[in-house]
């Protein structure tokens, strides 16, 4: 089981624990008592729930850090001027480093791709990963015709 679905079954499990406790408080105590501290405590819930509401609108307003231009893998390619032919512009070219093609192991890192002035005659590829690289050939037809 991932991290992720661990931590998601603990916050439903705590959220289980948590209202079969307080239920069992309010049974012990009466409805009339019961009716009293459900205020108390819907009010302090609600508290904590505009404090959590503004912390989150406030972070929603804080532009996004600007990734590192050191991070490791990190790929700039430029092209300028006349180009006749085709550009792959791509950080890693073939099979992927594990089989459900998630290619965080190839090292991270961000990819920049930048075509500045002149004119390109041929196809243009950009892309962090390729996969496949039949997708390159001259005639991208080809690249749709070729087996799986």
């Amino acid at each position: 089981m991932s991290e992720r679905h661990r931590s998601t079954w603990l916050i439903f499990a705590s959220t289980g624990v948590a209202l079969g406790v307080l239920s069992v408080f309010f049974l012990a105590i009466g409805t009339a008592r019961a009716g009293e501290w459900a205020q108390i405590i819907g009010t302090l819930v609600g508290i904590a729930a505009l404090g959590v509401t503004v912390y989150s609108v406030v972070l929603m307003r804080r532009p996004a850090p600007a990734p590192s231009k050191k991070t490791p893998g990190s790929v700039r390619n430029t092209v300028s001027g006349d180009v006749h032919g085709g550009i792959v512009q791509a950080r890693d070219i073939g099979a992927s480093p594990d089989e459900d093609g998630d290619r965080t192991a190839s090292g991270g890192g961000t990819t920049e791709n930048e075509i500045k002035g002149g004119a390109v005659t041929g196809f243009v590829i950009q892309a962090r990963d390729i996969k496949d690289p039949g997708v390159m050939r001259a005639d991208p037809s080809e690249a749709a015709e070729q087996p799986e």
